[in-house]
């Protein structure tokens, strides 16, 4: 996608994915692009969201477990910001 002129890619599971997005996968992709990397699907628990922004995920993009729970929100947010920046 970056090769053809995205300014992003975005990685989706899914709506609701039984099964996120592997670690190693993002990691992978993230190494390989210098564009922002999104990836959503899945992503129902904060330690999946804090282990997908480690790997290399720009944003993440939760929904489904939100809608259920409205209080995962500052979980969520809290395990994001937790997450060491590298340059």
């Amino acid at each position: 996608g970056e090769m053809l002129g995205m300014k992003l890619i975005y990685m989706d599971a899914g709506s609701g994915a039984k099964r996120a997005i592997t670690e190693s996968m993002i990691e992978r992709v993230a190494d390989s692009i210098s564009v922002p990397l999104i990836v959503g699907g899945g992503i129902i628990e904060p330690e999946k969201a804090y282990l997908n922004c480690k790997a290399g995920a720009d944003v993440i993009v939760v929904g489904n477990a939100i809608e259920k729970d409205a209080s995962l929100i500052k979980e969520m947010a809290a395990a994001v910001h937790s997450v060491p920046v590298t340059a």
